[in-house]
């Protein structure tokens, strides 16, 4: 570090994260970490949109590509503990899941309204040699969330819900899609 700067911490804690891939829909579960840190909005969004925080920085000349290669590797260096190490190791993905129909009528706002339709949710997940073993269950991830996460898990839902259903669309039919590698 530079003469009078301060060092960075040793180790960063690990945020959970759930919900979606962008914005909004991108929930830091920062009560994980430290409660006094939940209701910081300026924290929360600082994660929220630190894709567009670095094509800022980047002047518009690229993206966040080499976070995304790093998250990318992270996850595989999980799938390949697991596959080697029999399994049972813990990390983050978007799953195709029962999360947020389990997860609605705890959350805020949820009285007499129908839930989003959102088939995949990110959440924590455990891995074994085949791939994703088991995901939190959804009281397990609400259980102890400050009221303000599940606000924002609820908040985001229909934009989740909006934007699962422009991809699939995208995505082909059943019967096309490749099989297992």
């Amino acid at each position: 570090a530079a003469a009078g700067a301060a060092a960075p911490p040793a180790a960063f804690p690990a945020v959970p994260v759930v919900g979606g891939h962008s914005g909004t829909t991108i929930v830091p579960l920062l009560s994980r970490v430290d409660a006094g840190l939940a209701g910081d909005d300026a924290l929360v969004h600082r994660i929220q949109f630190a894709g567009d925080e670095v094509v800022q920085a980047k002047q518009g000349a690229g993206s966040a590509t080499l976070s995304m290669a790093h998250s990318a590797g992270v996850f595989v260096a999980k799938l390949l503990e697991a596959r080697g190490g029999g399994g049972g190791v813990a990390t983050t993905a978007f799953v195709d899941c029962d999360f947020v129909a389990e997860a609605w009528p705890a959350l805020p706002g949820s009285e007499g309204a129908a839930a989003p339709h959102c088939p995949f949710f990110a959440t924590e997940v455990t891995v074994g040699p085949e791939g994703v073993t088991a995901a939190k269950g959804a009281a397990e991830v609400l259980e102890g969330l400050s009221a303000g996460e599940k606000e924002m898990i609820a908040a985001m839902l229909p934009k989740l819900a909006e934007t699962e259903q422009k991809g699939l669309r995208f995505q082909p039919a059943p019967e096309e899609r490749p099989g297992k590698l």
